[in-house]
């Protein structure tokens, strides 16, 4: 669906109810980081209960199974372009797998191109150059964000860069063109979970 006219939720139907939610776009890009943090992924409870806090407003804290809470969160941090069912198709897929996993399953499909943690100075910029828009203190839905987001001229410097880094090495038409492909993919690359995680701690701790 993605951004509608006629509005955007500010409430999820889980399990015959209503339930009012932050849709502020700074817990929304929380809640996705957090599903990408090693720490989560080895406390899946915890993931939950940290998305029901942050998300659900005025106390109002589904009580329902985990599988149905997972894909209303994940059907609203994807915009409303997928179907309920799809996403709990690719999340039952591998039904042993935590809620960190089944929470990726339902996100994200193939190499990521951009990361908040690791990009989020390219995309404060973009967002103030392009839309004279100051990310810092600009309150908006998470899905007008998004809008947004998916907006960035290509030209901008993030647009390039993310590009750059979806840019197939197949692409290079000879040894040497794809030499110089893969010197530039590596020199824009998202650091792994365990190294982008460990260089924000030792940022935080200085």
């Amino acid at each position: 669906m993605g951004l509608p006219f006629w509005g955007m939720p500010a409430h999820l139907w889980i399990g015959g109810k209503s339930y009012p939610i932050d849709t502020d776009f700074r817990v929304g890009i929380r809640i996705r980081q957090m599903m990408w943090e090693p720490y989560y992924a080895a406390h899946p409870d915890r993931l939950l209960d940290a998305v029901r806090h942050l998300l659900f407003r005025d106390g109002s804290i589904p009580d329902c199974g985990d599988t149905e809470l997972l894909c209303a969160v994940v059907w609203y941090l994807l915009d409303g372009r997928v179907e309920r069912e799809g996403i709990l198709r690719r999340m039952t897929a591998d039904s042993a797998g935590g809620a960190s996993e089944r929470f990726r399953a339902g996100l994200e499909e193939g190499e990521p191109v951009f990361s908040y943690l690791w990009d989020m100075p390219a995309l404060y910029a973009a967002f103030l150059s392009v839309y004279r828009v100051d990310l810092l203190t600009e309150r908006m839905h998470l899905w007008q964000f998004d809008a947004l987001f998916a907006s960035l001229p290509s030209d901008c410097p993030l647009s390039r860069t993310m590009a750059l880094r979806a840019c197939p090495l197949s692409s290079a038409e000879d040894g040497d063109a794809r030499a110089a492909l893969a010197a530039q993919k590596l020199a824009v690359r998202i650091p792994d979970d365990e190294t982008l995680h460990r260089m924000i701690r030792q940022t935080t701790a200085q």
